[in-house]
């Protein structure tokens, strides 16, 4: 039991190359060609020095410790967790949460203890914090424990008893600002000021969480649920709003809205219905009859789609949509949905494929692509974008795991494919907290200088 709660507890916290460290705002105020300039990150173009640092012995007064960030923030309110390096499989456990602001590396409140077997932290809207895990995972009959705290002094409203756990029955995971409760074949809650479940959604209750949403673009707001029945709908992780219901074919969801594409006999042209995140319908775009449309991203920046050419219908074309229905770019299709890459960075999209490196660590070239022109830039052949960790549109940062373990930060320019530093994190990386870069280790904290 007490192994179950250390993976739960790893699972929980950013991982170099994993975990969403989104932005606290709520979206771009108005529809941007690429991932909005305002979230991106100024990346140095030598080696960076650190701008300032957190030494984890002087926040926690505990020896022998780990820690790793939560993911996500609230604007400049980031938050650690940390936890034993070896924990006693006897004992109670304890961990302690911290806060500091990923900017300026002021300590936003000291570490607040947790008396008990922590699995996670998650952030839970604007002013909490919710803890899972057990009380003594060392005992047989430990109770399912929850801890709240109150994100902006660190202080715990409450301590107790909860009936979330997160393990067969039911899986707790993260989108965007909030986490969310999956119950196979029941649906999905959302969890309260005292560890409660509260809003309840029906469905298949499979979980989803934010692991691909793009770390450039505001954090997740909608999901997309599935019905036994076979339909599907779209809900808010905030209150769990059901936005719309009983659709026959799985929308899309991306920053500032959803699409649903039309695949019925009620509508034999096969439009693409564009919705705000409210509902709102805002425009549509006819495929053409016989014509599918797939979804080529599905990472939340802008809507990438594959349709039939309608002036040759043996050839395909790739589409992108802004959030508001606006076609930015057509370009001839850049390979087959189910085995190509795609990311957004700044004005810039990036193709790659999988073919001949399926379940491998391999990266095929990376094709670039500008999204106001459609013209086809360079194509850089050692651009990791699978460890992608932050850009300011012109620099990319990117990790890499080596044989030893250890995460290499390489920052590429990929106007020329020229790698402009590197930098060894370790047993630790680099995320991006907010508009700022944070290098992490076992026992440290560094701002990235721009």
């Amino acid at each position: 039991m007490r192994g179950r709660a250390v993976v739960g507890l790893l699972a929980a916290l950013v991982v170099a190359g994993c975990g969403n460290s989104g932005n606290g705002s709520g979206g771009s105020s108005a529809p941007t060609v690429g991932t909005p300039a305002d979230l991106l990150v100024a990346i140095p173009t030598t080696t960076p020095k650190p701008s300032w640092t957190i030494k984890l012995a002087d926040v926690v007064h505990a020896p022998d410790l780990k820690q790793g960030i939560l993911p996500g923030s609230v604007e400049d309110r980031a938050f650690a967790l940390a936890y034993p390096a070896h924990p006693d499989p006897a004992g109670p456990g304890t961990s302690w949460v911290y806060s500091f602001n990923p900017r300026t590396g002021a300590i936003l409140f000291n570490g607040v203890e947790l008396s008990g077997s922590v699995a996670g932290c998650y952030i839970n809207g604007p002013n909490q914090l919710t803890c899972l895990g057990r009380q003594n995972a060392a005992a047989a009959d430990s109770h399912p424990w929850a801890w709240v705290l109150d994100s902006h002094n660190g202080k715990v409203t409450y301590n107790g008893p909860t009936d979330i756990v997160n393990g067969d029955a039911m899986s707790v995971y993260k989108v965007g600002h909030y986490p969310v409760v999956a119950v196979p074949g029941t649906g999905w809650y959302g969890i309260g000021s005292s560890g409660e479940k509260t809003w309840f959604v029906p469905g298949s209750g499979k979980a989803s969480d934010d692991t691909f949403w793009s770390r450039d673009i505001a954090p997740q707001r909608l999901v997309v649920g599935d019905r036994p029945d076979g339909t599907y709908l779209v809900y808010s992780v905030s209150d769990g709003a059901v936005v719309v219901d009983k659709l026959t074919a799985r929308p899309w969801v991306y920053d500032g809205g959803f699409a649903v594409p039309g695949r019925s006999a009620s509508d034999p042209e096969g439009r693409i219905t564009f919705y705000d995140n409210t509902g709102k319908e805002l425009s549509h775009f006819t495929v053409g009859v016989g014509r599918g449309a797939w979804q080529v991203i599905s990472r939340g920046a802008l809507l990438v789609v594959q349709y039939g050419d309608p002036k040759a219908p043996d050839q395909m074309r790739w589409l992108v949509f802004d959030a508001t229905g606006k076609k930015i770019t057509d370009l001839p299709t850049q390979g087959e949905p189910s085995k190509t890459r795609a990311v957004i960075i700044g004005d810039k999209l990036y193709v790659s494929d999988t073919v001949g490196i399926e379940n491998t660590a391999k990266e095929n070239p990376w094709k670039q692509i500008d999204l106001a022109t459609a013209s086809i830039l360079r194509t850089c052949a050692d651009l990791n974008l699978r460890g992608y960790v932050a850009s300011d549109g012109k620099t990319i940062l990117s990790g890499i795991m080596g044989e030893a373990g250890h995460i290499t930060e390489n920052a590429v320019d990929p106007s020329s494919c020229q790698t402009l530093w590197s930098m060894d994190s370790r047993d630790g990386g680099v995320v991006k907290v907010n508009t700022s870069l944070v290098q992490y280790s076992d026992s440290q904290l560094n701002g990235v200088e721009s």
